[in-house]
């Protein structure tokens, strides 16, 4: 969809490249199902923040009780320094109208080349997410269009896409949480070549004695040990 733009020049982010290997930034703080939400205060109960908490704080069933995808916190840019914190967060969202008055109306505009934002005044492009911009393990996303009312609907329009960006970041994230010290892949290919079948086991998994096809690794903890069966 041309209004999410997945590689876009942002000029003052500056979409620069660094190798996994050179990049010795800090991590991004925060838990990966908080979300920072950039807006100023006067907006917390307009049209596009009631869209994004529809659409990122959306309550989903899980056992035992339901909960959101996200954790939401709102907040504005009170100075360059609380703006320096915002930018140390894991996940951040910058939300306005591309004409609104405010601080965080100014820095998206900074945020644009001139090109990028007569599209948005266009009504061709309104979302840009940036991975790893100031720090690893970082997603930023930029919303912005030519009114509130706008903004909104163009929002509930995407929520599939939106959503699926950030929840594929974290999904990547938990990959390298569980997979950090690598898997054990000699484990896998034997399931493959002998079975027809393989998953992915972490290094800490002990394999059981193999009898009458049946297939168990334990994983030994202080508290408690987790079991995988197939």
């Amino acid at each position: 969809m041309r209004q999410v733009a997945g590689s876009i020049l942002i000029s003052l982010l500056g979409l620069f490249m660094i190798s996994c290997d050179g990049d010795y930034r800090c991590l991004a703080e925060g838990n990966t199902r908080e979300v920072t939400v950039v807006m100023d205060s006067t907006q917390w109960d307009s049209q596009t923040a009631e869209a994004i908490r529809l659409v990122f704080g959306k309550w989903v069933q899980t056992v035992p009780n339901a909960e959101p995808y996200y954790d939401l916190t709102f907040t504005q840019i009170r100075s360059q320094s609380h703006l320096e914190r915002i930018r140390r967060q894991k996940n951040i969202i910058f939300a306005a109208p591309i004409n609104e008055e405010s601080n965080v109306g100014r820095q998206i505009r900074g945020f644009l080349d001139e090109n990028v934002e007569q599209r948005v005044r266009e009504g061709e492009s309104f979302a840009f997410p940036v991975e790893d911009q100031w720090y690893r393990d970082q997603y930023v996303l930029i919303l912005t269009s030519t009114s509130d009312e706008e903004l909104a609907q163009k929002i509930k329009n995407t929520e599939n896409s939106l959503l699926s960006n950030m929840l594929e970041k974290e999904l990547k994230r938990w990959e390298d949480f569980v997979y950090e010290m690598k898997e054990q892949t000699q484990l896998s290919d034997s399931l493959w070549e002998n079975y027809g079948y393989k998953v992915r086991i972490q290094h800490d998994y002990i394999p059981n004695i193999d009898t009458l096809n049946f297939h168990s690794y334990r994983r030994f903890l202080p508290q408690n040990d987790r079991w995988m069966w197939t």
